[in-house]
């Protein structure tokens, strides 16, 4: 299509978890975008360690 605009696609969407956005990737490859969201340290399960005595 001669002239026609090119229009770059937007995308929202709402997570359960938060995100470490200082740590998050995007690529786009074949036409594929993968993206990578990691959760923030808050959001990851924690262990605590049970001492009998």
């Amino acid at each position: 299509m001669a002239g026609a605009d090119l229009v770059s696609p937007e995308l929202a969407a709402l997570l359960a978890v938060p995100l470490d956005a200082s740590k998050a990737e995007a690529q786009i490859k074949d036409g594929i975008l993968n993206l990578y969201l990691p959760k923030a340290d808050a959001a990851r399960p924690k262990s605590i360690k049970i001492v009998r005595k």
